[in-house]
């Protein structure tokens, strides 16, 4: 009887192989292409949702301004709001807000995802991060651009009956 020697029937333990490696990265790959776009579609209807509760919020900012000239008797000034910063209205500025600038023609200098109010224009911009879902005007950066604007007609006592927020240029480009 004789026995082989223990070495001789010890199997190779190692680390994974070149395959295993090339399979796994392969694997890896093909989930990295088909997730990336979905992750990068979220990311826009993410940043399509901030702007859009932002706007929200800056609405709301408005009506209490307006409500409070009109309980303390001031409805003439209602109409100074038009051209205003709706900022100032807020208790916080939305974030990235780079405060009240000339903006540059292009808006090239500005980063994307910063809000910002522009004093020539008298807009509130909001420069878009995700600009391949953006159709911006040929010529121009992918931006939302925002204006308090005087609205219906003048009452009585020499005041308008209003103003609002419009939007000048909207999210998705028109």
């Amino acid at each position: 009887m004789g026995f082989a020697p223990a070495a001789s029937h010890r199997r190779r333990q190692g680390g994974s192989g070149w395959l295993e490696f090339a399979v796994s990265a392969v694997v890896i790959a093909v989930l990295a292409a088909v997730l990336l776009p979905a992750l990068l579609a979220y990311q826009a209807l993410a940043e399509k949702t901030a702007v859009d509760l932002t706007i929200m919020n800056l609405r709301t900012g408005l009506r209490l301004r307006i409500a409070e000239l009109i309980l303390a008797g001031r409805e003439r000034e209602v109409a100074g709001l038009a051209g205003a910063n709706p900022v100032q209205w807020l208790e916080h500025p939305p974030e990235r807000y780079l405060g009240e600038i000339d903006a540059p023609e292009g808006l090239g200098r500005i980063a994307r995802g910063a809000w910002f109010f522009d004093r020539r224009r008298l807009e509130l911009v909001y420069r878009v991060n995700h600009e391949s879902w953006f159709a911006p005007a040929p010529g121009e950066a992918a931006a939302v651009r925002l204006r308090v604007t005087a609205e219906g007609l003048p009452t009585g006592n020499g005041a308008l009956s209003g103003v609002a927020l419009r939007v000048t240029r909207d999210y998705n480009g028109r």
